[in-house]
């Protein structure tokens, strides 16, 4: 980590983890201006994370194969090319057509610029201080959350929902992708990098990696994790508002919650390095439980400052544990390949947990039955995490000797 190459794929990292988050969090602020302009219903837009999670289901398994195989340069670009070219999309459309198809051109940006790769190129530059790296460049996710909302909310207002979307791409463009081409280098594969005290440095054949309880306990895991932060994160200022916050607030509210995540991704970083990895997200899970309880009565006294800590700090905090999980489980040089497999269940978990929710408040007139619902996943998740132990290959069975004729 003291070297200065790895210094700067890290800030590199950190940077795509900033474009990831303009897809990850663009819609928030922006769903109310667009369905109302366009007459949409609040299950039709979110019904766009479908074409989301198709595009995903294929790009990211293919992102972290590549990362794996020294790739990660040209595939954090492609993201940042796809991500600048949706948002420049977005601010033409006019049909929902439109809309679906710039949605999937998204999920190729998103699924390409973001976590997969980056923890797989980590992974491999940083071995002593994995978490804390792992952690630092998970912050680029949580200041892109905490400035995206409110950059995107005071554009809409002064000047219309399509330019906010149109100077979204000109930052992906201008920026990002600049600094994709010169601070990432694709890591060397030396014998140091193989290295790994909980797992094979060796590769795992995909077909025996994707069978192992090992692997369906992590995306079980995620999956209800994962159901939980979208149906929370796409609705949260539409729930906020519906109970009569004003918009800039709500935004502003969202953004502190994002923001109180840097101390989330940095904390249980720094904890990664030095305590049982499996109990510390297993924590972490648990109190994400608890702030979905806290969205029941989100309107008494202290209810949402509560949420916005408990939820900023352990949602922050999974998503960095579970990086470093499956790097412990499955070897630093299989971490891209296997964590990307998991976007197999994270992404539609993601589009459920949205979809679920808009369902709940077009047929109920409330989010809050959904939530509860969400509550009771992160806690299964826990248990599922509580049992995960590292990737181990099964012996070949043992064939006795055939006897010697006499």
């Amino acid at each position: 980590m003291h070297d200065a190459r790895a210094w700067r794929v890290v800030a590199g990292c950190f940077v795509c983890l900033v474009a990831e988050a303009v897809g990850t969090y663009v819609f928030t602020p922006l769903l109310k201006p667009v369905v109302e302009e366009l007459g949409w219903s609040r299950t039709e837009f979110t019904l766009s994370g479908l074409w989301l999670s198709l595009a995903m289901m294929g790009a990211v398994p293919l992102a972290g194969m590549l990362a794996d195989r020294g790739w990660a340069t040209v595939v954090l670009a492609v993201g940042a090319l796809s991500l600048g070219l949706a948002m420049w999309l977005f601010a033409g459309m006019q049909s929902l057509g439109e809309f679906y198809a710039t949605t999937a051109i998204m999920g190729v940006g998103v699924g390409c610029v973001g976590g997969i790769p980056t923890t797989a190129l980590v992974s491999r530059w940083v071995e002593t201080w994995r978490g804390r790296a792992i952690g630092i460049v998970g912050l680029g996710h949580n200041v892109g959350g905490l400035l995206v909302p409110p950059f995107v909310t005071a554009i809409a207002l002064a000047s219309g929902w399509r330019t906010a979307f149109r100077d979204l791409a000109g930052v992906l463009w201008l920026v990002a992708l600049p600094a994709i081409l010169l601070l990432v280098r694709d890591a060397p594969f030396s014998s140091d990098a193989r290295m790994d005290t909980t797992a094979s440095g060796e590769r795992i054949a995909f077909r025996d990696g994707v069978r192992s309880t090992t692997f369906w306990r992590l995306s079980t895991a995620m999956f209800l994790h994962i159901f939980y932060f979208s149906g929370v994160t796409v609705h949260f200022v539409a729930f906020t508002t519906d109970l009569g916050f004003d918009p800039e607030r709500a935004a502003v509210a969202f953004g502190a919650l994002l923001g109180i995540g840097l101390v989330g991704r940095l904390l249980f970083g720094w904890a990664a390095d030095r305590l049982d990895r499996r109990s510390v997200m297993v924590g972490g899970l648990v109190v994400t439980a608890v702030a979905a309880l806290c969205l029941q009565r989100i309107t008494a006294p202290g209810a949402l400052p509560l949420f916005v800590v408990l939820h900023g700090i352990s949602v922050a905090g999974v998503q960095t544990l579970f990086a470093l999980l499956v790097a412990d489980c499955f070897g630093a040089i299989n971490v891209g390949t296997f964590l990307g497999a998991t976007m197999l269940f994270q992404v539609p978990g993601g589009v459920a947990g949205a979809i679920l929710a808009a369902a709940s408040f077009d047929r109920l007139g409330s989010y809050t039955p959904a939530y509860a619902l969400f509550a009771a996943g992160n806690v299964v998740a826990a248990l599922a995490i509580a049992r995960v132990r590292p990737y181990a290959r099964k012996p070949a069975p043992h064939r006795s000797a055939a006897p010697v004729p006499p």
